[in-house]
């Protein structure tokens, strides 16, 4: 089941099966070659004189220990082939994505040799835990659950929520204050009703059933603000269902009490050397520069 954040994949564990069921079952193998030129397979949308905004990952007081040299070797990772833009096939049967772009550029700056194999989502924590791969990078979302069972690299990914308008002059911040007696649209009973319903309960909040009526109000003007998923809503805002009808406003919200923890590579319980590989290869793609050139092929418009 996807998490309520829209891009987190959680793990329910039911009569112990993990995730939920595919049906077919996929499996593709690739050798990650540090000199593939992916970006040649993924559509580059970036936006001129568009302001971009990543979160902080490669702060300094964030830096992890260098591993020691030798220590790991080789990786191999674990995905699934059905999560675009993260982790799918694309239309030359290769295995493309976010997710996949940042495995081969750890391997490439650790200096190391990797594989990945793309199976059925809902078998992949199984796979982990028998020993079939060395860790999972398919948007699973680091949870106390998940957290219970599977080590976590440090976090590379985070949907927060986000406010999106009509309203074109300004970019005002998004207050309580600001949004007393303000019509809102949200889906209903997901996390970002209960944000509202917490902090902001002056507003006249609407529900709605799903994200495509809640969308459709916004453009109808029924409602004057929307708030959802900034992931989910950056990839409408971009696409033509919306008409370029809105825009985000404010900030990102990121509580991890209602959005989650945000995403991390899955590692064995004490594998930590292969987490300490992976710490710091993501830290030094924070600090290159090279997680916002790999954000900036798969999404058009920062949702933070």
């Amino acid at each position: 089941m996807h998490a309520a954040a829209g891009t987190g994949r959680w793990l329910g564990k039911v009569n112990g099966v993990f995730g939920r069921s595919l049906g077919a079952f996929f499996l593709a193998a690739v050798i990650l070659n540090p000199t593939a030129n992916t970006a040649a397979k993924a559509q580059n949308l970036t936006q001129p004189g568009t302001e971009v905004r990543i979160p902080g990952y490669g702060a300094p007081d964030l830096r992890p220990p260098k591993p020691e040299v030798g220590a790991v070797t080789s990786i191999r990772f674990l995905t699934a082939p059905d999560f675009p833009p993260f982790n799918f096939i694309d239309t030359t049967g290769s295995l493309v994505g976010f997710n996949i772009d940042i495995a081969r550029e750890i391997c490439l700056v650790m200096e190391i040799e990797c594989t990945l194999t793309a199976e059925d989502w809902s078998s992949l924590p199984l796979k982990l835990s028998q020993g079939g791969g060395d860790a999972v990078i398919a948007s699973i979302a680091t949870t106390a659950l998940n957290r219970d069972q599977f080590d976590f690299s440090m976090r590379y990914h985070f949907s927060p929520a986000r406010f999106v308008s009509r309203a074109r002059p300004g970019d005002p911040a998004i207050t309580p204050e600001l949004l007393a007696g303000k019509t809102v649209g949200v889906v209903r009973g997901t996390a970002h009703a209960a944000y509202l319903s917490a902090f902001f309960d002056d507003a006249n909040v609407t529900g709605f059933a799903n994200r495509a009526e809640a969308r459709k109000a916004l453009m109808d003007e029924d409602v004057e603000f929307l708030f959802d998923d900034g992931v989910s809503l950056m990839f409408w805002l971009n696409g033509t269902a919306s008409d370029n009808c809105c825009r985000f406003i404010g900030e990102a919200f990121q509580e991890s009490r209602y959005f989650g923890e945000g995403i991390g590579i899955m590692i064995a319980k004490g594998n930590d050397d292969v987490r300490e590989v992976l710490d710091y290869g993501l830290f030094q793609l924070f600090e290159s520069g090279k997680y916002l050139e790999i954000f900036l092929r798969y999404f058009p418009i920062s949702f933070y």
